[in-house]
């Protein structure tokens, strides 16, 4: 890896490409594409939490306690980035990712999980296919790709073409050659730059013996000879495959522990929504590492710009979840927070405060549905437990009705009736009243069919509804009945 480096990463500070304005972030659809140039205060949030907005700050000794504390100086020893190391951490975390794709890729196909040689051969056979978009970025930058393939991947021009922050006009260059939309011609690219990054520096000796140009690169696949000089290095390429995995994983965890302050900073302005800071630092770091995980440095922004967007949505997501014992939906959010700033508009403009029919009429919504929201918005929830009265021997939940008890009246009357139904069912003979019993759940509450019947007696379920039959027709007698009627209001 550290040769690779040598020979492809050797002009990273001097080819950085230009950097986008640290305010260029994306919206809550697509975070790249309709909020560039806002400062980076003015990050676009999701629809329902983005009028949620810091309260007065607090004084951070109120704030933070021990545990905290610790946190934050934990964090505090890692140093921040530059924009030159973002970019070296983003490319090794993309070679591990791909890899990882190349392997799940081969192990769906084969049901096995690639060897090193296998992976060779996949790599060489990617660039061999993307020979055309070679070709159009030669035109384009003026490399000579008549010489080895090894000479023009190892070429500083090229690198930079294909490492950096991806140029318009060589977008637009590579989809008119091959013809294909700029999402297709930009993904081309970058797989081009990912595949020649991953072949190993032995296996770019091998191929630069054979010096081998670009348009010939197929044939290395039907040579045995070369085929079998791969398979006697299999060793050292499945190291380095190894080595670029394990400093994609450390890459990752560097790029989240170095913006981890990011976090505490955004989190603090949240203070006093109804979550401890803890909590928000916690909804934010999900949000950073849902940020390095969608993360391309190649559209020019800087990581803490990007990050920002993930943080604040993480947040603002969670306070709109969970800050109050019970949770409003997040489009229920959004209308109260249209109501609050119309509120304070009107507030403004007649100096007192404003009726739900003036509410209503500017927001153009019924005065019922405003009173209903604001309703949803400041009441808040009573504990059961509260004590009531003067000696506060009592508390709330001693008055309030449970409706799925019954009443004494209720369980009293229902005991007798029970009580009329067995002497009723005693007139009956032994198996009749056993069968309406199970029939109709008098016992367990638990009503069974009649299969279920008939299978405890051994008799068919025809039998069974004859037996019913038979003993409704009894109970139905007005000697019987008038004994039940009673009870049917």
């Amino acid at each position: 890896m550290k040769e690779e480096e040598t020979n492809l990463a050797s002009d990273e500070e001097g080819a950085e490409g230009p950097v986008a304005d640290e305010g260029e972030t994306e919206d809550a659809g697509s975070p790249t594409d309709e909020s560039e140039g806002k400062e980076e205060g003015e990050v676009s949030l999701p629809v329902g939490v983005q009028d949620i907005k810091p309260p007065t700050p607090v004084e951070e000794h109120e704030i933070i306690d021990d545990s905290a504390r610790m946190y934050l100086q934990e964090i505090g020893r890692v140093p921040l980035l530059n924009v030159r190391e973002e970019r070296l951490l983003c490319r090794k975390i993309e070679l591990g990712r791909n890899l990882e794709r190349i392997e799940d890729s081969h192990f769906k196909k084969y049901k096995k999980l690639p060897s090193p040689a296998d992976m060779v051969v996949h790599l060489i056979s990617q660039l061999a296919k993307a020979y055309p978009v070679a070709q159009i970025i030669e035109e384009h930058i003026g490399v000579a790709l008549s010489g080895s393939v090894v000479e023009v991947i190892r070429n500083n021009e090229f690198r930079s073409a294909v490492d950096n922050v991806i140029d318009p006009s060589l977008t637009a260059a590579v989809a008119e050659g091959i013809d294909k939309g700029t999402a297709v011609a930009e993904e081309a690219i970058v797989n081009l730059s990912i595949n020649t990054r991953l072949l190993p520096p032995q296996l770019l000796e091998l191929i630069a013996g054979e010096r081998t140009s670009w348009r010939d690169l197929k044939t290395l696949l039907g040579d045995d000879r070369f085929l079998s000089q791969v398979d006697s290095h299999s060793g050292e390429f499945k190291a380095y495959f190894e080595q670029a995995k394990n400093e994609a994983k450390a890459s990752e965890k560097h790029l989240t522990e170095a913006n981890l302050r990011l976090v505490v900073s955004i989190a603090k302005k949240y203070i006093g929504h109804g979550m401890p800071l803890l909590e928000l630092i916690q909804e934010g770091n999900i949000g950073l590492i849902r940020a390095v995980d969608k993360f391309q440095y190649r559209k020019g922004y800087k990581f803490s710009t990007y990050a920002t967007w993930w943080i604040r949505q993480g947040i603002t997501r969670s306070i709109a979840d969970q800050s109050r014992a019970i949770r409003i939906p997040v489009h229920m959010v959004e209308t109260i927070n249209k109501l609050l700033r119309t509120m304070r508009q009107l507030v403004q403009e007649l100096g007192r405060e404003p009726s739900y029919e003036e509410i209503g009429s500017r927001l153009d919504i019924p005065p019922e549905k405003v009173e209903g929201v604001m309703a949803l918005f400041f009441r808040e929830p009573i504990s059961l437990d509260m004590p009531i009265g003067e000696d506060a021997d009592s508390c709330l939940g001693d008055l309030v009705e449970d409706h799925a008890t019954m009443t004494p009246t209720e369980a009293t009357s229902r005991q007798l009736l029970k009580e009329q139904i067995d002497r009723v069912l005693d007139e009956l003979t032994e198996r009749e009243k056993r069968v309406l019993q199970l029939r109709f759940g008098l016992k367990d509450g638990h009503a069974r069919t009649l299969e279920e019947v008939g299978r405890e007696f051994a008799v068919t379920r025809e039998r069974i509804r004859q037996i019913e039959g038979k003993a409704l027709r009894k109970l139905r007698h007005p000697i019987r009945s008038r004994k039940l009627k009673g009870y049917l209001d």
